[in-house]
């Protein structure tokens, strides 16, 4: 799944100051480790096992970090939300839906990294660099 397939996810609200951004210190740890384990997988030699171990152990520990800040969100954001801004707080559930579902994915794409074969271990890396980068993508959009 690209974030082609989800158009909906690119579009853009109208830009709105706020007197309290409650989002920009979590936002900002989140955009940073996605950047960081996007790169680390871009510039992983895929024939470095250890490597691979260790990047599948990134992306599983960015996938926990962001199910639990969806739960958050969830349990502490939305009922709020969900009285004063309705379609926003449907929008978000949208996208934590989508979101939640790439997670999975990636997480399972990174553990069949780790067991490559020789073979295998080029494509699979590549692969997924391209799937955090457009999981990335997505989630800025989000943000």
């Amino acid at each position: 799944m690209t974030v082609t397939d989800h158009p909906e996810i690119l579009e853009a609200p109208a830009y709105q100051q706020v007197a309290f951004d409650l989002y920009r210190d979590i936002h900002k740890g989140i955009r940073a480790d996605l950047f960081a384990v996007t790169g680390e997988a871009g510039r992983l030699d895929p024939a470095d096992r250890a490597g691979r171990h260790a990047l599948a152990g990134h992306v599983h520990a960015t996938v926990d970090l962001l199910v639990s800040h969806a739960e958050h969100e969830d349990v502490h954001v939305d009922p709020t939300l969900e009285q004063h801004h309705p379609a926003l707080s449907e929008q978000i559930r949208a996208d934590h839906a989508v979101l939640d579902a790439r997670l999975l994915d990636l997480a399972a794409l990174a553990d069949e990294t780790v067991d490559a074969t020789a073979a295998e271990q080029a494509g699979r890396v590549h692969r997924l660099y391209l799937d955090l980068a457009s999981f990335t993508a997505a989630y800025l959009a989000h943000q």
